[in-house]
């Protein structure tokens, strides 16, 4: 990891709030010319239509850990566009990462889980019990894909769009019984570390 690399973090539950806030302030300074996004819950804010519906602050907080809720405090800090997707970035592309999207395919090849991939993006896994929904975008370079309709809530609206479907519970067997990851033990977690272009293109492989 460089200066100017490109971090997206997955946090977990199982980490204390004190040591969340130590994790964004390292990684921050680590990348002081590049970007760290943290991922949020990307499951609440699909199937909109099957529960009660939240308001933006609701959906905003529910679908935050620790670490992204204090770092939607910086000034500088940019959510992804796509109402289905909690991701905030701050640093040198932040602004970039949270253009906007197509509705349809929010793990598509148009997506911003292309910019990642392109951008030689390093993922991070704090601890462990993660969902891995952006492993979905292998399925932007295939030509199996099982397509679903979903609908997500926009604030102000219920949209309808389509993405892929993915058996997420298999690909986190798969992912993490793999020898790909470089992983360091803290103590009472472990840190898990790859880039997101080995990730998919492992996924690829075994899916």
């Amino acid at each position: 990891v460089s200066s100017d690399s490109v971090i997206l973090v997955h946090e977990s539950d199982v980490i204390s709030k004190l040591v969340s806030r130590d994790y964004l302030r390292i990684l921050q300074d680590v990348v002081s010319e590049g970007t760290v996004s943290i991922l949020g819950d990307c499951t609440l804010n699909t199937g909109a239509d099957d529960h009660d519906r939240l308001s933006t602050q609701e959906r905003l907080v529910l679908s935050s850990g620790p670490m992204l809720q204090l770092m939607t405090l910086q000034g500088e800090c940019f959510y992804v566009s796509h109402p289905s997707l909690m991701i905030a970035s701050v640093g040198k592309y932040g602004r970039y990462l949270a253009r906007h999207h197509e509705l349809d395919f929010p793990y598509g090849p148009d997506s911003v889980f292309n910019d990642y991939y392109g951008m030689n993006t390093v993922v991070l896994f704090i601890g462990d019990k993660h969902d891995l929904v952006e492993s979905k975008f292998v399925y932007a370079k295939r030509d199996d894909a099982v397509i679903r309709k979903d609908v997500t809530d926009s604030g102000s609206e219920l949209l309808s769009y389509l993405d892929y479907h993915s058996d997420i519970d298999a690909v986190h067997r798969s992912f993490f019984s793999g020898n790909l990851l470089i992983s360091e033990n803290m103590g009472d977690h472990v840190v898990y570390g790859i880039t997101f272009k080995e990730y998919i293109e492992y996924l690829n492989s075994q899916l």
